[in-house]
């Protein structure tokens, strides 16, 4: 990834080898250990308008956080405005949208990263997502795990302001829209029942 920066390609493919690697906990921090995560958020940076490349390191950063120390320690590497901006810079992905919600679901896991993602504005980014893509049945998903994940600490208070920006009328749209789909409707349901 180092030796071939501006090839959108080989780092789309290099963010996407790394992604399915992680998803193995024993390679997470092999991963991490090799310096991945400085590598990923520099192509994040040099290739903002490319959605292929960015959903895929969103995917890696999606996969590497689902471990305690490597979330908080790619959040501290700038992982949650790399994100965020790869949202606002490329809303009609609604692949990438679905990987950067399931990351900043992840990233959220930690008590302190939660306040730091809703602080660099991850809700309203979010709530974009959903209303922008409505059909897009995996994005719901994520973008309400995310939500989730970030509503569940009371100490923040984040889960005020997610119901404040418009939430709740937003799920309950979403779930009407896809009735029929069992695992969304217990997603939706979960996170109506922690903003109530």
């Amino acid at each position: 990834m180092q030796d071939h920066p501006s090839s959108s390609d080989l780092l789309q493919q290099a963010c996407g080898a790394l992604m399915n690697l992680a998803e193995y906990r024993r390679n997470k921090v092999k991963i991490a250990a090799a310096g991945a995560f400085p590598a990923i958020l520099k192509a994040m940076q040099d290739h903002p308008s490319s959605p292929d490349l960015l959903e895929k390191a969103c995917g890696a950063i999606m996969s590497l956080a689902l471990n305690g120390d490597i979330e908080v320690k790619m959040a501290n590497a700038g992982a949650i405005p790399a994100i965020l901006k790869a949202m606002r810079e490329n809303p009609s992905s609604p692949a990438l949208l679905q990987k950067a919600c399931g990351a900043l679901m992840n990233l959220a896991r930690d008590y302190h990263n939660k306040v730091k993602v809703a602080a660099a504005g991850a809700i309203p980014a979010i709530l974009n997502a959903v209303q922008d893509h409505p059909s897009s049945l995996a994005l719901l998903q994520s973008a309400c795990g995310a939500l989730m994940s970030l509503a569940v600490n009371d100490d923040n208070k984040v889960k005020i302001k997610i119901a404040a920006a418009g939430a709740i009328p937003a799920i309950l749209k979403a779930m009407q829209d896809h009735h029929s789909s069992p695992a969304f409707m217990a997603v939706g349901l979960g996170l109506l029942r922690i903003l109530a």
